[in-house]
């Protein structure tokens, strides 16, 4: 499978990440995970 490097946030900007950008990126690496594999099968 592939690596993929996500950038939510420049630590300049912001602490921590939000609940929902959280969500977001859970939401987002599932998306990758599922098209991924659609492609491997």
């Amino acid at each position: 499978m592939p690596l993929f490097v996500l950038t939510a946030h420049a630590k300049n900007e912001q602490a921590d990440l939000s609940q929902e950008d959280r969500n977001d990126l859970r939401r987002l690496t599932k998306l990758l995970v599922d098209s991924y594999e659609r492609k491997t099968r």
